[in-house]
This record gives C-alpha cells, sequence and structure tokens, in this order.
C-alpha cells in the first residue's frame, strides 16, 4: 500500500460481490414500546395505560404476535382508524386526550375546577359525536375495503367510494410527522383540538366530491347508494349474503316446516 499513490488504478482479480437490497417499513410496537411512548408523552394515566394493550386486543383491533411481542393492526382496526381520520383527526391523533390530561393537571394545581374541566370536555365531544354520526356510514365503506385480500398487496380499487376515502386516509396518515405531534401549536394539532373544523365529503359513487361544513352530510339518496356499494363489496369477498338469497332460504325452511308439520299431523291421526 505504500508503493501506491493516490488516483491510481488496480485491477481486480474478481469482480465485487453486488448484493441487491431495499428499504424496508419500520416495525410495528410492541407492548412495552407503546407503553413507553404513552408515558413519555403524557397520553393517559397509570391505570388507563395499564389497561389500553389488552383492550385493543380483546377488541380486535391488532392481533399480538407470540414471537415479537409486536401489535399487528386488523382489518377492523385498519378500517376503525381510516374511518375516524375521515370523521374528525381529533379522534384518531394523542392531542385531544393529552389535552385532557393537561386539564386535569390544572385542576390538581388550582388552575382550574373541577366543573370547568369536564364541562368543557363534555361540549366537546358533545360536538364531535353529533358530527360523527353525520358521517358514521364511512365506517362499513372502509371495513368493506380493508376487508378486501387486494389490499393487503398494497391494491386499491380507487374507483369506489370506499376506495378513494381508503387512500386519502392513508395520504392523511402518512402526513402525520411525531415532531407535528409534540408541538402544541402547530396547525395538525390545533385542528384536531378543534370543534369546527371542515369536514372533507365523500366522493360520490357519481364522482362529486370536496369539502363541506362540519353540519354536512350525505343526503338520503346519496347514502343510500353508498351502502347498497358497501353491501355490494361485501357480499363479493364472502361476507353477508343477498337479501333475496336470504328471503329465498327463510321460505323453503318456513315451507319445509310447514311440511314437516303437516307429515306429522298425519301421522298422529293414523296412530288415533
Amino acid at each position: 500500500i505504500a508503493s501506491m499513490t493516490v488516483g491510481q488504478m488496480v485491477p481486480l482479480k474478481s469482480p465485487p460481490a453486488i448484493e441487491k437490497k431495499f428499504t424496508q417499513p419500520p416495525p410495528y410496537l410492541s407492548e412495552g414500546e407503546l407503553l413507553g411512548l404513552m408515558e413519555a408523552h403524557e397520553i393517559g394515566t397509570d391505570a388507563s395505560m395499564a389497561t389500553h394493550v389488552s383492550n385493543v386486543i380483546r377488541r380486535g383491533y391488532v392481533t399480538l404476535d407470540e414471537n415479537t411481542r409486536s401489535l399487528v393492526p386488523s382489518a377492523l382496526g385498519l378500517a376503525l382508524i381510516h374511518s375516524y381520520m375521515m370523521i374528525d383527526e381529533g379522534l384518531v391523533l394523542p392531542s385531544v386526550r393529552a389535552n385532557i390530561e393537561a386539564n386535569c393537571k390544572l385542576i390538581s394545581l388550582g388552575t382550574k375546577s373541577f366543573d370547568e374541566v369536564v364541562g368543557s370536555t363534555i361540549a366537546d365531544f358533545k360536538r364531535r359525536f353529533e358530527r360523527f354520526i353525520r358521517l358514521a356510514h364511512r365506517i362499513p365503506l372502509m371495513l368493506a375495503v380493508a376487508l378486501d385480500p387486494s389490499v393487503v398487496g398494497g391494491t386499491v380499487d380507487t374507483s369506489t367510494a370506499g376506495g378513494q376515502l381508503w387512500v386519502n386516509a392513508q395520504n392523511k396518515t402518512a402526513a402525520c410527522r411525531l415532531e407535528e405531534l409534540l408541538d402544541p401549536t402547530s396547525q395538525r394539532n390545533l385542528a384536531a383540538l378543534s370543534t369546527l373544523a371542515a369536514v372533507p365529503l365523500d366522493a360520490a359513487p357519481g364522482g362529486a366530491g370536496g369539502t363541506l361544513a362540519a353540519g354536512g352530510g350525505l343526503g338520503e339518496e346519496e347514502e343510500a347508494a353508498v351502502l347498497k356499494e358497501v353491501q355490494a363489496q361485501l357480499e363479493a369477498l364472502g361476507y353477508g349474503a343477498p337479501q333475496q338469497a336470504q328471503g329465498q332460504e327463510q321460505g323453503q325452511g318456513q315451507g319445509q316446516g310447514q311440511g314437516q308439520g303437516q307429515s306429522q299431523g298425519k301421522i298422529k291421526k293414523k296412530k288415533k
């Protein structure tokens, strides 16, 4: 090496080994990591954090990988989180819960009264609930998409209202940055804490879309069309059965029951 000079070309005995690799998404949070983050960012109390993991597993929002102790989102969990993102970000982001905990601390410090904090919190969630029920049809839309096996492979049919919403929710979730969530003055946190923010309107089956105020929602005809689309998607995936088929099965069951009853009656008469 001492005899070599800068820029000198050196012949290789064999070509260098080349290994092709691809970037991988970060692993799912483990139980301990999730609890650690909740504690670090003051989300929940010691008592509520202790039961949080068992609750989300019991309700089927995640499954627990016994080998890695990772919490893997289920179809139901993804549908729920995407629905909430497209209904009210405040129901998903930790800002609202952290704000409640901060107000509880102010009670202990004597800065705010118990009645003041409880009253403002109830009023806030009442407005969120009223907005939620106006847009609750987005939940079955998201569930129909989440249960589609092709979505697991990353393919989403954006020709449907549910598919369009799913992609929008994915983009909104991907746009969330930890730095924003840790900054109480960030626009995302301020929007999550507000119950007066604009709510995006579904892209209706006919292709209409846009935004409307918090008081808006779908009309009866649009809502019926969306629910009909959801039912068709779920039936195509093998969940549920068409109403007509169900009616035929019920009719057959009633006919069989009546026929059996008549036959039994005849047998009894013969015995007499």
